[in-house]
Formats: structure tokens, C-alpha cells, sequence
């Protein structure tokens, strides 16, 4: 969703936030200390992260608490297979490192590549996370190498001055997606705006809410349940996309379905223009993307309604963890760090201030403050009735294969939402890519 800031802007924007937060919270202090402040014998902690957007606030915090230190954040990305960032020798170049699901496989593989964390983070902190948080940044052996930090659920986000109040309460109880298709069709064949902004949507909140590991053979080929799984995603993204399924019709007790998708992709300039009007009525987002609407159509403020997607309510798609790398020459200012940032204070403070992240430490939400947290640009009630549902019913954290064969599903169908390759083609080529990429 968010566009990934390059390295000239990266400072810039770290800066910029951090007045901001500094700005609206009354802070008289200094956020970020220039080099003559902090001399040439300041430590420097570098933290190597793909989206540092969640950890802006703590850094700031952080480093007004170690006036002698300074966070470096080296803005960094997978590669086009999606491996980690720790690959080739950028290791040495780090101290610590926000661990997604794809880098987590060498928690388990490569632990050494890390320092156990054992002997830093508390008994009580550790029991502040489900086990199966805790479990994600364990390796083999039991050594705990990285601590969850936050998680990102599912949403649905509607218009509500686009979209009447029945219709919007019909889309908060609806028990399945294709009551949220049904609903969305008839929707867009009265008002002639579509729901939705891209048929990817649906399919992600499908193949994220499915119990299926997505676990590829060696002959690339996936499991007949798994399968299954990725071909009731498939054709729920053509039904919003207007297109006929290609396996079998998903909502058989459903009335045909229309396009209620304006085929868009997601982030992009076609997207941002039709948020910013009356392009679509709604969209599926993770929390921490739902920033992305603010940003495209500040003009739409308080006309957002939030509510939980139908199924697995709050399906988290990833859980974010902090980990200090083995080599680094700062061992015990980085464990700090990180162990400041992963504590339920820290991640409540963040919550607050809007850091566009959930929390992860399950007692967070029984914090009234947290509970009532509301986001003005998405109206006047709580933003997140999926929060707690969220926190407690993670069953595992995902692994690399199944976010592999996730991104190259919906890759195949935003090649079909854009026009350049009819259906068949496209969901061939996407099997083509699994077998060959992960088999």
C-alpha cells in the first residue's frame, strides 16, 4: 500500500514525523539531535526495516531517553523472490532488524545469526504475548531471537456519505464474503458507484483468513485442500472483478454477482485519484494501510466507517518482530532498544499517537485508553472493533512459502483486473510461478 521512501528521504521523514509528534504532544525537548549535539562519540544503533512507519514514535521516545545515542533507520526490501534482507553480507552493516515474515525462516535455520534474547527480555514481558506470538521469534532449540513488536489485521472501510447506514450495518453483520459481494452488487446497481477499488482486496482477505499452510511439494505443486483454498480466493476476485469464476461459483446460493470493483490496484495513482472522489464506496485494508486513505483523500476526513471483515474476524495478515543481529558492536544498547520498543508501555504510547501498527501484547486491549482509542478521519467511533478479535485468535505465524504463494495469487490477479491477461491465462501462469519459484 504505502510507496517505499528513498534513501535521500529517508532522514527527511523521520525528522518531519518526529516534530510533528513533538508538536502535537507539547514536547519542549529536542526529537532529533544534530551530530554537534551528540558528538563524534555518540553510538549510532542501525535498524534495517522494510516499513518503519510503526516505529517512528518509539525511536523518537527512545532516543530522548539515551541523549547520547542515535537510531539510523536503513529503509530496506525483499527482493523480487521475496528472501530475506539479510541475505549477502548486509548482516555486518545492521544492529538490529524488523523481522517479517519471509526473514523469520532464519530465526529457525540460522539462529546464530542473531543473539538470544534470553537473558534481555523478562519473564513478565514474555508472558505479556500469546505463545504463539512468542513462538514466531523462537528458533529450534527455544532461544527466543526476536520479540513480536505489532500486527496488521483486516478491515473493511466504507463511505458513509456514499454509503447509506442500513447498507453499511448489512456489510458489518454479513457472514460470509459472498453476503459482502451480494450486498456490494446491489450497491453498485442502484448507485452506479462501485464498492470496491480492486478485486484483489477479497482475494487477500480469502487467502489470509484460510487455514491452508500453502506449503509448496517438490514438484511445486500444492496440496488438494490448499488448493482448494487458492481457487475460492481466485474466483471471489473474479466475481468483483465482473469475470466469470474459472473453477466453480463460489456463492452458488447467491444471485449473480456484477463487477463491484473499479479494477484498480491498490496505492496506485488511479487508486489514490479515486479515493480522493467518489471512485469507490469502500475497500479492504489492513490497519496499518488504512493510513494510505488519508493520505490520498484528506478532503474524505470523517467519512470512514470502519467494522471487521465477515469470517475470521480480525485475521492478522503479519506480525512484526525486533531483533538484535549477533554481529553487532552495540549488543547491549541495541537489546535496549528493542526491548523498549516491544514493551506493552511502548506499544500503548504508539497505539495512542496513532503509530499504524496493532499492538501485540495482549493485555494492551484491556487498557481503557487503547480500548477507546478513536481516529477522527475515520469518524467519531472506535476504529478497530477487530483489534481484540486480532490479538487472541493467532493460531501461528506464517511462514515464507504460504506469503509467497499469497503475493504471486494476487499478482496474477491484478494482471487480470488490469487487462493484460484474460483469466485462465493468468491463474495458469500463477501455478506456473509457484511450481517454478518454490518447488
Amino acid at each position: 500500500m504505502r510507496s517505499r521512501p528513498t534513501p535521500w528521504c529517508r532522514w527527511l521523514i523521520v525528522l518531519v514525523v518526529a516534530a510533528l509528534i513533538a508538536t502535537a504532544c507539547g514536547t519542549p525537548q529536542p526529537l532529533a539531535l544534530s551530530d554537534e549535539q551528540l558528538g563524534a562519540s555518540s553510538t549510532r544503533i542501525r535498524v534495517g526495516s522494510s516499513d518503519p512507519a510503526a516505529l517512528i514514535v518509539g525511536v523518537t521516545e527512545w532516543e530522548l531517553d539515551h541523549p547520547t545515542a542515535r537510531i539510523e533507520i536503513d529503509v530496506r526490501e525483499s527482493d523480487d523472490l521475496r528472501r530475506s534482507v539479510l541475505d549477502g553480507n548486509d548482516a555486518a552493516s545492521l544492529d538490529v532488524i524488523a523481522v517479517d515474515p519471509n526473514v523469520r525462516t532464519l530465526i529457525r535455520t540460522r539462529p546464530e545469526l542473531f543473539l538470544d534474547l534470553d537473558d534481555y527480555v523478562s519473564a513478565s514481558q514474555q508472558q505479556a504475548y500469546s505463545e504463539d506470538l512468542l513462538r514466531g521469534g523462537q528458533s529450534e532449540d527455544g532461544s527466543l531471537r526476536a520479540i513480536p513488536v505489532h500486527l496488521d489485521s483486516l478491515a473493511i472501510a466504507m463511505r458513509t456519505d456514499l454509503v447509506p447506514e442500513d447498507v453499511r450495518s448489512e456489510v458489518a453483520s454479513a457472514p460470509n464474503w459472498c453476503s459482502v459481494l451480494t450486498i456490494a452488487d446491489r450497491f453498485s446497481g442502484e448507485t452506479m458507484i462501485a464498492f470496491l477499488g480492486s478485486g484483489q482486496e477479497v482475494a487477500r482477505a480469502s487467502l489470509v483468513q484460510s487455514p491452508a499452510e500453502f506449503a509448496v511439494r517438490s514438484d511445486g505443486t500444492l496440496l488438494a485442500e490448499d488448493l482448494e483454498s487458492l481457487q475460492l480466493a481466485w474466483d471471489l476476485a473474479m466475481l468483483a472483478l465482473g469475470e466469470e469464476p474459472i473453477h466453480s461459483d463460489p456463492c452458488p446460493n447467491e444471485d449473480p454477482i456484477q463487477r463491484i470493483s473499479r479494477n484498480l490496484t491498490i496505492g496506485d495513482t488511479r487508486w489514490n485519484t479515486a479515493a480522493a472522489r467518489d471512485g469507490f464506496a469502500g475497500a479492504v485494508l489492513t490497519y496499518g494501510e488504512l493510513d494510505g486513505i488519508a493520505a490520498a483523500a484528506p478532503e474524505t476526513a470523517g467519512l470512514w466507517e470502519i467494522v471487521s471483515v465477515p469470517g475470521d474476524a480480525g485475521a492478522r495478515l503479519d506480525v512484526s518482530y525486533l531483533a538484535v543481529l549477533a554481529t553487532s558492536e552495540n549488543v547491549s544498547l541495541a537489546a535496549d532498544f528493542v526491548t523498549s520498543l516491544t514493551s506493552a508501555e511502548f506499544q500503548r504510547l504508539a497505539f495512542s499517537r496513532g503509530a499504524p501498527a496493532l499492538p501485540t501484547a495482549n493485555d494492551i486491549y484491556e487498557d481503557g485508553t487503547v480500548a477507546g482509542t478513536v481516529d477522527e478521519f475515520f469518524g467519531t467511533d472506535p476504529v478497530l472493533p477487530f483489534a481484540d478479535a486480532a490479538s487472541r485468535d493467532i493460531d501461528g505465524t506464517p511462514g515464507s512459502e504460504r506469503e509467497a504463494v499469497i503475493e504471486i495469487a494476487l499478482e496474477g490477479i491484478e494482471r487480470v483486473s488490469n487487462g493484460n491477461q484474460a483469466p485462465l491465462d493468468a491463474w495458469a501462469s500463477v501455478l506456473e510461478e509457484v511450481r517454478t519459484t518454490l518447488g
